[in-house]
């Protein structure tokens, strides 16, 4: 069972890490989405340091206004412009003390690929525990909630459909973009297939 969230507003609006590591050094904290919406792509890994730091920085900021909305706001691009602050930190808290894999000093651990040095001897002995599903099973599992997430998609189970970060919000913002300049596309979603 594959456990990652297809999350369509990296296309749409920006990439959630990005959401939880924004700087606001030039950005105006009373952002309504519907008139100024900004999109980011990231290029580049951030240490937790960084994450730290730069949490630091907006928390101070956004905390000054009197909108309870800002911070999510502001650190979402507008994607989130219903979420309260305390709740907005909570989030990014849950997300920091998440742990990505089940051995952290040994990642490619149950990859049928990985090395013997890569692996525990003890997951080699197990039966089906050295496989892309055990590896899948045992790594990145979801680190952020979503209020409303959804199955996009038909029919709504087995291959084919994916988890959605609250559709809604892509489409109030794809609105709000048309709105804003008519010849603009409001929502581009890439579809990657793995079978042609």
């Amino acid at each position: 069972r594959i456990k990652v969230i297809l999350w369509l507003m990296i296309a749409c609006s920006a990439s959630l890490p990005l959401f939880l590591l924004r700087n606001n050094d030039d950005d105006d904290n009373n952002v309504n989405p519907t008139i100024k919406i900004k999109s980011a792509t990231p290029t580049t890994t951030t240490s937790i340091s960084a994450i730290n730091n730069s949490q630091e920085k907006t928390n101070s900021i956004a905390s000054t206004t009197s909108d309870p909305y800002a911070l999510a706001r502001t650190e979402s691009f507008g994607f989130f412009y219903d979420i309260t602050e305390e709740h907005w930190k909570l989030y990014q808290k849950i997300f920091m003390e998440h742990e990505n894999h089940r051995y952290p000093d040994l990642p490619w651990a149950y990859n049928p690929e990985a090395g013997n040095e890569e692996t525990l001897p003890e997951i080699r002995k197990k039966r089906n525990w050295h496989s892309y599903a055990a590896w899948y099973q045992n790594n990145y599992e979801p680190n952020f909630p979503c209020p409303f997430e959804k199955r996009i998609g038909e029919p709504m189970n087995g291959d084919g459909p994916k988890w959605v970060c609250d559709p809604h919000r892509i489409t109030k913002l794809a609105k709000a973009r048309k709105a804003q300049e008519p010849t603009h596309p409001g929502c581009v979603v890439y579809s990657i297939g793995s079978n042609g």
